[in-house]
């Protein structure tokens, strides 16, 4: 009982006796293809505060410097009116939201050259509680880069900006500031991620961010204890 090799073992190739199939290359189709870049989303790429509490000026300058064609995006006030804002290699900041009844808030944002890491607001008036947040982001839209924005401010709980209504994927940006002593909630509806609050002696800032691929109506609100607050939120168009 043993087990005998035959020529037909070894025969290879077209002949008809042929057992092992010759190698070639697959064809095209059976080819593994690349898979699809990940899609563009909006990223914090840094983000920094600032605050005096009787100050016609404040100024802050980012841990690192922003790269160009970025987006910077700015949520802070005075309690004493406008701002004006400069600097982070922006020849020009945009408003896009502001509310100035109560602790004041408002939205600016600009695309940066990167030539800047400092950025100035100033009020010319008293001197009174000053606050900014400065974020750095990539993937947003260089041109119609502000897609809907809106500011309100209030007397009871909760606060909001009010509502705004998207038509593209949107990088939203939500912020609030009251006098202390005050505390806030989460935003609500949906989930939102924390920027770095403002907590000063005077006054407190809390922002939050939220991307939203799908255009739609979004108005979140916060549970505030103070009562006496002024809200903003902003949507920044990216491209997926």
């Amino acid at each position: 009982m043993t087990c005998e090799t035959t020529a037909i073992d070894a025969r290879l190739g077209d002949s008809p006796f042929a057992i092992d199939a010759k190698l070639t290359d697959a064809g095209v189709d059976a080819r593994p293809l690349d898979a699809p870049p990940p899609p563009n989303v909006p990223a914090l790429r840094q983000q920094k505060t600032a605050y005096l509490n009787a100050n016609t000026q404040l100024s802050l300058t980012l841990n690192n410097a922003p790269v160009s064609g970025n987006v910077l995006i700015f949520v802070g006030s005075t309690v004493s009116g406008p701002i004006t804002i400069s600097g982070g290699g922006i020849a020009t900041w945009s408003l896009a939201a502001q509310s100035l009844v109560n602790a004041n808030s408002e939205i600016y944002y600009g695309v940066t050259d990167g030539s800047s890491s400092t950025v100035t607001i100033s009020r010319n008036d008293t001197a009174s509680p000053i606050f900014m947040h400065v974020g750095e982001w990539s993937g947003l839209a260089t041109s119609s880069l502000l897609d809907d924005a809106a500011a309100k401010d209030g007397t009871t709980s909760p606060a909001t900006a009010g509502p705004i209504t998207t038509v593209a994927p949107a990088l939203l940006v939500f912020g609030a500031a009251e006098f202390q002593p005050a505390t806030f909630g989460a935003p609500t509806p949906g989930t939102w991620t924390a920027l770095t609050p403002v907590d000063g002696t005077s006054v407190k800032q809390n922002a939050y961010y939220r991307i939203e691929p799908t255009p739609g109506t979004y108005a979140p609100t916060m549970t505030e204890t103070e009562h006496e607050w002024d809200a903003a939120i902003a949507a920044f168009h990216y491209v997926p």
